[in-house]
């Protein structure tokens, strides 16, 4: 009676099986390596939702891991501790409940989806992996500061002016002005810019051996002419750039 049983049951997992052999679970969203923003995203994916519908007998199984920067997608999923499982799914999507905690930004997560057959996993899919974006600093277009002066400018829609500075600037003592077209000066106020995440603890960039800074013009009333900024390492050497004012 026990081998007609089991003969049984093998011959109706078979059977299970063989619905779905032509009809893969494919995962469509998140995509795989995506960079999302939805703290909260909603999973898609393709399968034979008209047979899990119909036989009592079939259901799915999501499950979401936490990736570890030594792991590939399918090493995650077979071992690392479920962030969400979730069993008897009928649906080909599933949201991720505000009831648990958001997922991390700037981590990134493996999501599989498993067909069960009398709770077996008879299929599944291939495990993909994504990013919840990580939001930093605005970018800003930066301007190479010139130490020999030359005949191009910049035109200045916003009072402020970002600058990159390939030499070793004193950043408690800064030393940058604008030369106005009658030759006045005006003093205007440097600060540092954390534009990557390279920065030494002194303020120098590793990435590129320079300074990344901004300069707050608010303090200079725009007028018709050529403006000039000009910042003085700590060095004593003078970088210019030739501006003209519209804001």
């Amino acid at each position: 009676m026990r081998i007609l049983m089991s003969f049984v049951f093998v011959s109706l997992l078979a059977d299970g099986m063989a619905q779905f052999a032509n009809f893969p679970i494919t995962l469509s969203v998140p995509f795989d390596a995506d960079t999302i923003e939805d703290t909260s995203p909603t999973f898609v994916w393709q399968c034979n939702l008209s047979a899990v519908q119909n036989n009592p007998r079939m259901s799915m199984q999501y499950a979401l891991v936490a990736l570890e920067s030594d792991q590939t997608a399918a090493e995650a999923i077979s071992s690392n501790p479920a962030i969400s499982l979730v069993n008897g799914l009928l649906a080909s999507s599933y949201s991720y409940p505000s009831t648990l905690q958001e997922l991390e930004k700037g981590k990134t997560y493996v999501w599989q989806v498993q067909l069960l057959y009398n709770d077996q996993v008879v299929q599944e899919s291939e495990p993909w992996k994504f990013t919840i974006a990580d939001p930093k600093q605005p970018d800003h277009q930066y301007i190479m500061m010139n130490s020999v002066p030359d005949g191009t400018f910049h035109v200045l829609k916003s009072s402020k002016i970002w600058i990159l500075l390939k030499d070793d600037y004193d950043l408690e003592h800064p030393n940058a002005v604008v030369r106005k077209p009658n030759n006045e000066t005006i003093a205007v106020p440097v600060h540092k810019v954390f534009a990557t995440e390279e920065e030494a603890e002194d303020g120098l960039f590793n990435e590129n051996n320079a300074y990344y800074l901004c300069c707050n013009l608010e303090n200079v009333k725009a007028a018709k002419g050529i403006y000039r900024l000009e910042v003085t390492s700590r060095s004593g050497r003078l970088y210019t750039l030739n501006l003209m004012l519209d804001y």
